[in-house]
């Protein structure tokens, strides 16, 4: 940065045509001025100046070396606006990694009401179901699902929300097989695996200080969650699907919950960034904007036990 404000003295010393006038105008000594100026002709490789009595005049060097000099400060005026910018209102390009399904049950939403409301940004959003660093695939914000304690890591990791899974199954499944009345009569019921290719399967199911682990071999697995809710409502198997993307699902019968008191662990939510100095005005009001939808949603409050009712279905 010294050289910045060595290339920018030498400027007002050309503009005011003496070391003594610049420095009466910078309040900088005239002795001072000197020193850097010639320091600056030193690392650049030549004079600058013809010092003729009391007026400076640019030598040919010092001519061009000015012409560069305006632009690099101009160049450097237009950062410190667009820093500016930055800080007091959204703007510049903003980078959101999600995992699929909050994408479109959530995010594609807000990200309409963001670019509405925040005109200066360009809005990218991306999805993902890996584990992501934002430092390495220069995202803003990683949404980040994990059912376990995240790896230790020097970047910043917000919970954001706790999102409770259901096990659920289509009426036509559950009336042709039964509806299971104990954990381990999951055995007899076609399953759905959410998971990579290479995963353990099992259930792990709580109620109350219970726990239990049932292994299965699923029908179909997936590590996306709309793959799993489409083969559920399909009669394919019973699912592990988180409240948001059922919930509607359950309100219209299309599926019904399996063992009520038992539930999967719940998915943690996680805003990962750099650190928080990173976190642009942009980043920091889409935050907000998350955080408030999840307030909204209400994710913590259970569909009443019972719900939907089905007749049909052998309990």
């Amino acid at each position: 940065m010294q050289n910045l404000d060595d290339i920018h003295l030498f400027r007002l010393v050309n503009e005011h045509g003496s070391f003594s006038a610049a420095g009466r105008k910078l309040n900088i000594a005239k002795s001072t001025l000197a020193r850097r100026v010639r320091a600056l002709e030193e690392r650049l490789g030549g004079p600058l100046f013809h010092r003729t009595g009391r007026r400076f005049v640019l030598t040919n060097f010092g001519a061009e070396c000015l012409a560069q000099c305006e632009r690099i400060i101009q160049e450097t005026e237009q950062l410190f606006l667009l820093a500016d910018r930055a800080r007091n209102a959204p703007s510049g390009f903003l980078h959101i990694v999600c995992p699929p399904m909050l994408g479109e049950e959530i995010l594609d939403q807000l990200a309409s009401r963001f670019a509405a409301q925040s005109p200066e940004v360009v809005l990218h959003i991306d999805t993902s179901t890996e584990t992501l660093d934002p430092r390495h695939i220069t995202a803003d914000l990683i949404i980040y699902p994990t059912f376990d304690v995240l790896p230790d890591t020097d970047i910043v990791a917000r919970k954001l929300v706790e999102v409770p899974y259901l096990l659920v199954a289509s009426p036509s499944l559950l009336k042709a097989d039964g509806m299971p009345a104990t954990p381990d009569e999951l055995a007899r019921l076609p399953c759905l695996g959410l998971g990579n290719k290479t995963a353990r399967w099992s259930w792990k199911l709580k109620r109350g200080g219970q726990i239990r682990r049932i292994p299965f071999k699923p029908r179909l697995s997936s590590s996306q969650l709309a793959t799993l809710r489409h083969a559920a409502l399909s009669g394919l198997g019973v699912a592990a699907l988180p409240l948001p993307a059922c919930r509607a699902d359950l309100e219209s019968g299309r599926l019904v919950r399996v063992l009520e008191g038992w539930q999967p662990p719940p998915v943690q939510l996680y805003a990962l960034y750099p650190s928080s100095r990173a976190l642009t005005k942009a980043a920091r009001l889409f935050l907000k904007m998350i955080e408030a939808k999840f307030m909204h949603l209400n994710l913590h409050v259970m569909p009443p036990a019972g719900l939907p009712a089905n007749p049909s279905c052998d309990k």
